[in-house]
C-alpha cells in the first residue's frame, strides 16, 4: 500500500509546532492537534478523494492511483454544531447536528447558490463527497463564539469562516468585537471568543465540487467553509471571496 506506508513512513516522526500548539499523527500524543492525510485518486476526472473500504469483504488493495495530496490538520467542529442539510428521502433542508449527518451519511448540504452577494439568501443542494471525522476521542481545543445575537458557535481555531469583510479567515484569528457573517449577510458581532478544551472527536465534510461558493456551508447560522479551504482551496483563505460585499449589521449596538 503505497500511499499509506509513504504518509506513515514521511510523517511518522513529525513534532511540528504551529504557534503554541503542537501537531503530529500519533494519537496517543499528548495535548496535540493531529495531523491527517487526504488520498486522491488520480484515475477519476476530476480527481475525486478516496477512503478505504469498510466492508469486511472488500479487498484491501489501494488502488495504484491514489496518492496523499495533502497532510492537514483538522479543522472541524464539534459534534452537536448544527449544519443546513437536506433531511433523508426528501427535498427539505434543515439544521442537523454534524455526528447525525455522518451516522446518517446525509448525501446534499446546504451552500451557497453563488457568490454575487453576501447579502444574498438563495442556497443550493450540493452533494457531499466525504464526511470527516476522526478514528479515536482526542484533546482539541476548541473557540468558542458567543455572539451578541445569543447565538454560539463552536469550532477548531484553524476552521475557515466568513469574515465581515467577505474573506475566509481561519476562526482562531477573529477577535471579541468582530462580527461572524449570517446567512443573508447580516453582522452579528463577537462578545466572547475563549480558546477552551475538548475532549472527543470533531466533524468536517468534503462536497463534489471545487467551486467556492459550494464549499460555503451554513452551520449554526453562520456563514463557514468545508475541508476544501484546508486542502486545493487553501489559496482562497483571506482573499475576498464575494463580488458585493454589502452586508446588514442588524444587531445594534
Amino acid at each position: 500500500m503505497p500511499a499509506i506506508s509513504d504518509f506513515l513512513t514521511n510523517f511518522e516522526q513529525v513534532k511540528a509546532k504551529k504557534g503554541k500548539v503542537s501537531l503530529s499523527i500519533d494519537p496517543s500524543s499528548p495535548n496535540s492537534q493531529h495531523l491527517y492525510p487526504t488520498f486522491m485518486n488520480r484515475a477519476t476526472a476530476p480527481e475525486k478523494v478516496w477512503k478505504a473500504p469498510t466492508s469486511k469483504n472488500a479487498s484491501c488493495n489501494v488502488p495504484a492511483a491514489v496518492y496523499v495530496a495533502a497532510v492537514c490538520v483538522s479543522s472541524c467542529a464539534t459534534p452537536e454544531q448544527q449544519i443546513m442539510a437536506e433531511i433523508k428521502n426528501g427535498r427539505q433542508m434543515k439544521y442537523m447536528t454534524f455526528i447525525d449527518a455522518l451516522t446518517q451519511n446525509v448525501a446534499k448540504v446546504a451552500t451557497l447558490a453563488n457568490t454575487d452577494s453576501m447579502s444574498g439568501k438563495q442556497i443550493m443542494r450540493t452533494s457531499v463527497q466525504q464526511w470527516v471525522t476522526e478514528m479515536i476521542d482526542t484533546d482539541h481545543v476548541i473557540v468558542h463564539f458567543k455572539l451578541k445575537s445569543g447565538r454560539e458557535l463552536k469550532l477548531t481555531p484553524n476552521h475557515p469562516v466568513v469574515a465581515f469583510n467577505g474573506s475566509m479567515k481561519l476562526a482562531g484569528d477573529f477577535k471579541v468585537g468582530e462580527s461572524l457573517v449570517l446567512l443573508g449577510g447580516e453582522l452579528d458581532p463577537i462578545i466572547s471568543a475563549d480558546h477552551v478544551q475538548y475532549f472527543g472527536k470533531v466533524y468536517n465534510l468534503f462536497t463534489n465540487s471545487a467551486e467556492t461558493h459550494k464549499n460555503i456551508v451554513i452551520t449554526n447560522g453562520y456563514l463557514n467553509g468545508t475541508a476544501y479551504y484546508q486542502n486545493e482551496g487553501a489559496k482562497d483563505l483571506n482573499r475576498g471571496l464575494f463580488k458585493n460585499k454589502l452586508t446588514a449589521g442588524v444587531f445594534g449596538k
